[in-house]
């Protein structure tokens, strides 16, 4: 963080000569084994409570509006023939805070060793903030409406396919991906922003020049954006689902999950309300391709309640054969995939949407507005 400079050590005449608020936040390593980027991240908690009162509690949240539509965003990355995807690195950390919010993210630091601990502070939106989304936003925000003039596509781009620190959209041919791209990570560039890499349909590895091609062996590629699976190279949607029985320690099984070959006599003789709304809350299915299968789940979840169970008693011999014949068909949903472009390759003219509806007494959908 200090060679980054997003925090420096304060000098004892910086402590003495300061006159202003202060307040100290403490902080924590948190892990993450799924991450190859961050497995471990230093997380302040701005949240903490001294002598009645948080720092969080003094800043407002900031409008909710500043978050593009998600479906919205999937729908358009899912419109022409090629995807495009991002990340901003390090994005909260972007944007600059001034000399008196500095200074009410004090912090103490000492290397594990055994003395008395420096005092640093935060040059930078800290991301434990309750307002830290939307000034980043705000700032991004603010780069698009500063070039929109000599960039109305990178402008048009940030403003309306962006996700927090995630840029998602879809562009007719690889060129046009290419040259937007490269206009991107110009304009970022000039306020501070940089993206990690540009991640192209057809493509094995990101591009992290973009003078250069990427590499290409013919092996699959899988990310994920914005919660959906993507297989690059053949450019499809599919999916990836985990069953964990285990306890947790830290957020992190201690087991790992059950091979898919050994569903369902793996699964616990003891199945409690606890542990199926677990494993079925998991399945993260924005874009809706699973709503037929986990409709089923919602009505079995709905049967527990007829039950008077409370939530770790053991479920009835009847609900558990419904769970296992449930998570057996789980281990089956890796098996399908989708194309990610809606767009057949001799598409002519605007598409016309046909919706089919049915009643039940089971379900409903719910109508959202996608923009």
């Amino acid at each position: 963080m200090v060679e980054r400079n997003v925090a420096k050590k304060l000098t004892k005449t910086e402590l003495d000569e300061w006159q202003g608020p202060k307040f100290y936040i403490s902080h924590l390593a948190v892990k993450n084994p799924k991450s190859t980027s961050t497995p471990v991240r230093i997380v302040f908690n701005s949240s903490q409570v001294f002598n009645g009162i948080s720092l969080n509690a003094c800043l407002a949240k900031g409008p909710d509006s500043y978050i593009n539509n998600l479906m919205g965003i999937l729908l358009r990355w899912r419109e022409d023939r090629v995807a495009m995807v991002a990340d901003i690195r390090k994005m909260y950390n972007s944007v600059y805070i001034q000399e008196t919010e500095q200074h009410t993210h004090r912090f103490l630091w000492r290397d594990l060793e055994d003395r008395e601990p420096d005092v640093y502070t935060i040059l930078r939106v800290n991301m434990g903030d309750r307002p830290a989304g939307a000034i980043a936003t705000e700032a991004l925000y603010k780069t698009a409406d500063i070039f929109e003039s000599k960039y109305p596509s990178v402008s048009k781009l940030l403003r309306s396919s962006t996700y927090v620190d995630d840029i998602v959209t879809s562009v007719p041919s690889m060129d046009l991906g290419i040259q937007l791209a490269s206009d991107t990570d110009v304009v970022l560039q000039k306020t501070g922003f940089k993206t990690k890499s540009w991640l192209f349909s057809k493509e094995l590895a990101p591009r992290i020049n973009m003078a250069l091609p990427a590499d290409s062996n013919g092996d699959a590629y899988f990310t994920r954006v914005l919660g959906v699976n993507w297989e690059t190279v053949g450019d499809k949607i599919t999916f990836s689902v985990s069953l964990n029985f285990s306890k947790k320690k830290g957020g992190v099984y201690t087991q790992p999950d059950i091979p898919v070959t050994d569903v369902p006599r793996s699964i616990p003789d003891v199945l409690t309300r606890r542990k199926v709304l677990e494993q079925v809350m998991k399945i993260f299915d924005p874009l809706g391709f699973l709503s037929p299968f986990l409709l089923s789940a919602k009505q079995h979840l709905s049967e527990t309640w007829t039950y008077k169970l409370t939530w770790d008693e053991s479920l009835p011999a009847t609900l558990h054969k419904k769970w296992v014949d449930f998570f057996s068909h789980l281990a089956d949903v890796s098996t399908l995939e989708y194309d990610r472009c809606l767009k057949p390759d001799d598409a002519v003219g605007h598409p016309t949407l046909v919706v089919f509806c049915d009643g039940s007494d089971l379900a409903y959908g719910d109508r959202k507005s996608v923009v």
